[in-house]
């Protein structure tokens, strides 16, 4: 898998568009990116606009919005659900059976 920024081939960190706090996408996987920490840490404190207009060619500008009527529609975090969807996601990437 290749950084979403750069496009190399390096270490990846999952970087939230919407902060991890936002418990309505935190596990949408339209609010996530594959990012090395370089590039997570860059667009997280130095260029937001540019982690947004790189969402909003990713998603559309409709699918942008989406995500950010998701990201504010207030919801309480369902640790169970977390973990059953989380463990789905991994078997599905064959990173467990």
């Amino acid at each position: 898998m290749k950084c979403q920024r750069i496009r190399l081939i390096k270490e990846l960190q999952n970087s939230h568009f919407f902060g991890r706090r936002m418990m309505s996408v935190r596990w949408d996987e339209e609010n996530c990116d594959a990012l090395d920490p370089a590039c997570h840490a860059y667009w997280e404190k130095e260029d937001r606009e540019g982690y947004r207009a790189f969402k909003i060619k990713q998603l559309g500008q409709r699918g942008f919005d989406l995500l950010q009527v998701r990201a504010y529609t207030p919801k309480l975090a369902d640790e169970k659900m977390a973990e059953i969807y989380y463990r789905s996601k991994c078997r599905e990437l064959k990173l467990i059976k």
